[in-house]
């Protein structure tokens, strides 16, 4: 039984065989195993970093975003640890984006701030997710 927000990959013998939608499924046969995938958003949350921003101050920033499965295959498939990858792409843009970006707008631009950090993350369609929006939680100025 696939449940009403999961979708099941189901394998045979090793090679993809079919995506399954919810509801219940029946296969007769050995060789098979299904991996199930929660298609329900989840929050992505990068804790604080200590960023140098364009102006030379040191900033520790957090950001936080909303992601969801775009492509089960791809999710089971591309990665072992989708998470992970998706954490790190997203750091790896968060400390981009604050590196280009003086303390000023920084703190006065949050939905731009907010558009650069989603435009930034790359690779997570190849990861099968799709990520929603990304912003800047908090940022701590240098006393």
């Amino acid at each position: 039984m696939i449940a009403e927000w999961e979708r099941g990959v189901l394998f045979e013998d090793g090679r993809l065989a079919t995506v399954l939608d919810p509801g219940p499924h029946r296969r007769w046969g050995t060789g098979f195993s299904l991996r199930r995938v929660d298609m329900r958003p989840w929050i992505v949350h990068v804790p604080v970093q200590e960023v140098p921003t364009a102006d030379g101050l040191t900033v520790k920033v957090t950001v936080v975003g909303r992601a969801k499965v775009a492509d089960p295959v791809a999710f089971e498939t591309a990665s072992q640890e989708v998470d992970a990858a998706l954490y790190l792409n997203a750091q790896i843009a968060t400390r981009e984006v604050v590196a280009a970006t003086t303390v000023e707008q920084l703190v006065a631009g949050r939905a731009q701030v907010g558009d650069a950090l989603t435009a930034a993350v790359r690779g997570v369609g190849e990861l099968g997710v799709e990520l929603e929006r990304l912003e800047r939680k908090g940022v701590i100025l240098p006393s």
